[in-house]
């Protein structure tokens, strides 16, 4: 069964990156009708559309499999298999909503989260463990899925060019976007500084260090597809180092009746 969840953990992480490149694109309604574009089950020759076509295309197969596995490990581990099979139902419910009510903030919101909640499941699932350390690395954990969360804050409300300059100097503070966005970036170097002084460990520092670098190219950019797609990479990576070195791993094997 941890060969199928590595496969979904793969398959999670490229729609995750193919979800950003999408609304890099501007392509987050490439399909303007949900679940069929344009009315067809085949999308359209047209680029916006058959981007968002085969991100839902992924999805499916995302869903299809978290659901093979939430069944399959609802006997050894009932709480993270629940939760992984609600999320996706949600996530599919949410995506649908996402396109119908045009993407309104709470609604692509829930969707951001509900996706990356669905990848950190898949993680623990394949840790066999939802028990976290109680260590400095659960809270940089902590601390990379706010960032997280926050990126989604910044993108929803387009605050990605409300600064000009590293931690906004000179910009107008009374722009909500420029409080947004300086926050984020607020939120990073707490990170830059976090990895140096307590996790010491120096290639998790580097990342930090070039997860705010490639926010600044993305600024500097004019949000070039190809540095938003670099910096949420470098954030899903950051995000995954840390989730796998704060959990507490059980070593409890899944019974071999429940292997693929």
């Amino acid at each position: 069964m941890k060969k199928l969840i590595i496969i979904n953990v793969f398959f999670t992480i490229a729609l995750l990156v193919l979800g950003i490149i999408t609304a890099a694109f501007g392509a987050c309604l490439g399909c303007p009708d949900w679940p069929l574009c344009y009315g067809s089950v085949l999308p359209p020759e047209n680029f916006t559309a058959k981007l968002e076509y085969y991100h839902r295309l992924v999805a499916a197969i995302v869903g299809v499999l978290s659901i093979i596995i939430g069944i399959t490990y609802f006997k050894n581990q009932k709480l993270l298999s629940s939760l992984l099979i609600f999320l996706i139902i949600s996530q599919i419910l949410v995506g649908g909503l996402t396109v119908i009510l045009r993407m309104p903030f709470v609604i692509s919101m829930s969707h951001a989260i509900l996706a990356v909640s669905t990848y950190i499941v898949l993680l623990l699932l394949y840790k066999n463990s939802y028990k976290f350390k109680r260590n400095f690395w659960t809270l940089a954990f902590i601390l990379i899925f706010i960032y997280y969360v926050w990126g989604a804050v910044v993108d929803k409300t387009s605050s990605k060019l409300a600064c000009e300059n590293i931690l906004c100097l000179s910009s107008n503070f009374q722009d909500l976007k420029v409080i947004i966005q300086f926050a984020y970036q607020t939120i990073n170097l707490t990170l830059i500084f976090f990895s140096f002084i307590f996790l010491k460990d120096v290639i998790f520092s580097v990342l930090m260090i070039s997860i705010f670098i490639a926010n600044i190219f993305v600024i500097k950019s004019l949000l070039s597809v190809s540095m938003v797609t670099i910096h949420y990479i470098l954030t899903l990576l950051a995000l995954t180092t840390a989730i796998l070195k704060s959990i507490k791993e059980v070593e409890k094997e899944i019974p071999k009746a429940s292997e693929v």
